[in-house]
């Protein structure tokens, strides 16, 4: 079944190779027209969306501190480039970036550290909301598993995303120090939107698209247990998670626009609509629908196939149980979204997830704050994930 899936994909992406080659001679992604290529070719591995800014880096260490942060990367390379880029209003110094290979989770590391540079140096000036650009490509031998980016800054601020693992840091440069025992949950902070590997891996990535329980707010920091996480595991295939707190189906116009830049993507999940509810700003079914359907043409576009999940319950948190109301539009998205994507494109994590006596609710021992999936919730989100996925021809 999971063969199935990624043969599927695989044989998708080659029947647009010729489109594809135009478009990378033309500026666009390049996957496709590399995928061919049995000497490798350049492949998204992670992605960090939603940066804000003004991250002190007091808090951290100080200037001139060792961030280290955990980066899964499903498959492995000979070549490395990786992508900055500022929220901020001011300009960024970033003093020294490097990856090593994790040894656990809990901040030590193995083997050798591996600097990355930018036009030779090890030092860049990031500059104010510029856009993302790339370092230079770095050869190294990358290998599946969970490493560490580690970054030094001499700027007092430093951009950040939310992230449930955390990371871990020490004052001075500790880059090559195997263990850095200070942590800080819920943080990603620095500069770092993309890492991109150059590899012979065909398999096509799933992007999982949404908002906190995407990103894995209710699972355990430092666990691998975040949904996009147990997929790969599952599927036997790469993942990107593209999932931030509080974001809003409304605000995803410009989903596509991110998705259709990185390099490897096959198919992507997109889960949002329940901070919409949340906040009083949800579409009608009809709308909601439009917004997928336009979301999912853009995407077919470059030959990836789009999944949405239906919406999970929510009762027992106190802003959404505020008004009755709130439910009954649920239930109306989640009834369009069935039968819109009866063709084979649902994912019902609401299905799979919901209390049968109380379907408002998620089962007691799927939710965390009633509102996200504890550990069991994500690897229930996953196994439903994937036995959607397995079944794609």
């Amino acid at each position: 079944m999971q063969e199935e899936f990624i043969n599927s994909n695989i044989q998708k992406l080659k029947n647009t190779a010729a489109v594809w080659m135009v478009l990378a001679l033309s500026g666009g992604s390049t996957f496709a027209a590399e995928a061919s290529n049995p000497t490798g070719h350049w492949k998204t591995a992670f992605f960090k969306r939603g940066q804000m800014d003004n991250y002190n880096i007091s808090w951290a260490g100080g200037e001139g501190a060792t961030l280290r942060a955990q980066v899964p990367l499903y498959f492995s390379g000979s070549k490395v480039r990786i992508w900055v880029r500022s929220s901020q209003v001011e300009n960024v110094q970033l003093d020294k970036l490097t990856l090593a290979k994790a040894e656990n989770r809990e901040g030590k590391i193995e083997g050798a550290t591996y600097p990355v540079t930018f036009v030779g140096q090890p030092l860049t000036m990031i500059e104010c909301k510029q856009t993302a650009r790339p370092s230079d490509e770095v050869e190294m031998p990358v290998s599946e598993g969970l490493w560490f980016l580690q970054q030094s800054y001499s700027s007092p601020k430093t951009s950040y995303a939310f992230d449930v693992d955390g990371f871990f840091y020490a004052t001075g440069d500790a880059h090559d120090t195997q263990t850095l025992g200070e942590y800080k949950k819920g943080q990603f902070p620095g500069n770092i939107s993309q890492v991109d590997i150059w590899t012979t891996d065909q398999r096509p990535t799933v992007l999982c698209y949404g908002d906190s329980i995407t990103q894995g707010f209710g699972a355990t920091p430092k666990s691998g247990n975040r949904y996009p996480e147990l997929l790969a595991a599952m599927l036997k295939c790469p993942t990107l998670n593209l999932g931030v707190n509080g974001d809003m189906a409304i605000y995803s116009g410009g989903a596509a626009g991110i998705i259709n830049k990185l390099d490897g993507v096959g198919s992507v999940i997109f889960l949002m609509g329940i901070n919409d509810i949340l906040n009083n700003k949800s579409a009608s079914p009809e709308d909601f629908m439009k917004r997928v359907r336009s979301f999912e043409k853009e995407l077919q576009q470059k030959g990836i196939n789009l999944y949405v999940g239906t919406i999970l319950p929510a009762g027992g948190y106190p802003k959404y149980d505020d008004d009755p109301g709130k439910e009954t539009l649920r239930q109306s998205l989640n009834q369009a979204i069935r039968a819109e994507m009866k063709g084979g494109n649902l994912i019902d994590f609401d299905a799979a997830l919901c209390d049968p006596g109380n379907p408002a609710r998620m089962k007691p021992e799927y939710q965390m704050d009633y509102l996200h999936p504890n550990d069991a919730g994500n690897r229930k989100m996953a196994e439903t994930a994937a036995a959607v996925l397995s079944r794609a021809k």
